[in-house]
């Protein structure tokens, strides 16, 4: 079982081609597809590049910042944690190397959020770190997308008598919404997992009209994205529909 395992990923690894060339392209197709297989063994042969570039260990960074979202979404927290360790690795060798600083604090802050997510009593600990991580990355960079996506977040999960507010993490999602289209982006994981992301917490506040005109930006942006053309915004239908009757 092993051996025939070790096959299949070695084929795959010769099927995605040149790495650096096609990695990019590879994980936008496996995000679309969810086909988190593929995403995982681009990952895996990222990894395994030796020496990597910082630009590359960056990458590499983003890639395991969506895999381990992607695991604590179907509940595998062993490997969420495996990947969050590695990743967290990742950014303290780009730390000192004093690379891409507020893109560093921006996942800082992100991998803290996964860890609150398996462990929600360290919040009184963790929380305040994330924000002033968050905080740094945009002070840092104003024009860094990732900072805003990070402080939406922390607004949006944060109970309301530790400062969170749904409302204001839109705020900050649009933010980085309107970065993301300035910078002229294309074939990105990132910005429809953004989109989405903002349809839902639209849906999750009630305001259904709002989630539709972003699960349809989302599908006119990319009219493939499987997670919003089959699930989310179905869903949202569906939703509508039996409210409606």
């Amino acid at each position: 079982m092993e051996r025939s395992c070790c096959l299949i990923i070695f084929s795959l690894l010769i099927a995605l081609g040149p790495l650096h060339a096609d990695s990019k392209s590879s994980i936008y197709n496996a995000y679309l597809n969810k086909d988190m297989a593929t995403w995982k063994v681009v990952m895996t042969a990222l990894e395994r590049t030796h020496p990597k570039t910082l630009p590359q260990i960056l990458e590499l960074v983003n890639y395991q910042y969506g895999y381990i979202g992607w695991c604590l979404g179907v509940d595998k927290k062993s490997e969420a944690k495996q990947y969050m360790d590695k990743g967290e690795a990742n950014l303290a060798l780009l730390e000192k190397q004093a690379y891409q600083p507020s893109q560093v604090n921006a996942y800082k802050a992100a991998f803290i959020g996964f860890r609150l997510g398996l462990t929600p009593l360290k919040a009184p600990v963790l929380g305040p770190k994330s924000l002033e991580l968050t905080e740094l990355a945009i002070k840092q960079d104003k024009n860094n997308p990732l900072g805003y996506l990070q402080f939406g977040n922390g607004l949006y999960y944060r109970p309301k008598v530790f400062g969170g507010s749904k409302v204001k993490a839109m705020t900050y999602y649009h933010k980085a919404e309107r970065l993301m289209e300035a910078s002229g982006i294309t074939n990105d994981w990132n910005y429809l997992n953004l989109l989405a992301l903002i349809g839902m917490a639209y849906q999750d506040m009630g305001k259904a009209d709002k989630a539709e005109a972003y699960y349809q930006k989302a599908l006119r942006v990319e009219p493939r994205f499987t997670w919003v053309k089959d699930e989310l915004y179905p869903l949202l239908k569906q939703h509508n529909h039996t409210s409606n009757q």
